[in-house]
């Protein structure tokens, strides 16, 4: 359909991802992202959804953002309803629909990498907390929803109906 990623052949997100970070770490980083990005399928499985759904690693990203941004769990029941309506939104965003396979491989690599990342970092913190780490992670997450949602990361709220602006 026109929001699935192709999900064969080799990734090329953790590798362009992993550039970002200093030279020396970059194989480590690259690694991380690998694993970031199989273990995004278990999600997928979890939640009985397709492999390569864009609206739903789109959802992935903004939920593991909101986890990032408030360092706090976010509840199962609440992801399906954010899945739904990132379809909904990109269903009619005819720029997702008419991207290149290749983009559109890339952008859901991309938002389900990072979504998990975020995801990771702040389960992470509520085993071994680390008030430098949480800073950069709310700091990085109100990064991720800003320039994603395009307004104050602190409008944004998660709940059974999906993500609303307060």
């Amino acid at each position: 359909s026109g929001l699935k990623a192709r999900t064969t052949g080799p990734s090329l997100m953790p590798a362009k991802l992993a550039q970002h970070y200093p030279a020396p770490q970059r194989a480590q980083a690259q690694v991380l992202f690998e694993d970031l990005l199989a273990r995004y399928a278990q999600v997928e499985r979890q939640f009985d959804i397709p492999p390569g759904d864009l609206p739903a690693a789109v959802a992935a990203f903004l939920a593991g953002s909101w986890m990032g941004l408030h360092n706090a769990d976010f509840p199962d029941a609440q992801f399906r309803p954010v899945v739904e309506q990132m379809r909904s939104i990109l269903a009619n965003n005819s720029q997702a629909q008419d991207a290149a396979d290749a983009e559109k491989r890339e952008l859901y690599e991309q938002m389900a990498i990072l979504g998990m990342l975020m995801a990771a970092t702040q389960i992470g913190l509520k085993q071994r907390a680390d008030p430098v780490v949480e800073r950069n992670m709310r700091a990085t997450a109100r990064g991720y929803l800003e320039q994603f949602l395009k307004t104050d990361a602190d409008r944004v709220q998660m709940t059974s109906a999906g993500l609303v602006l307060k």
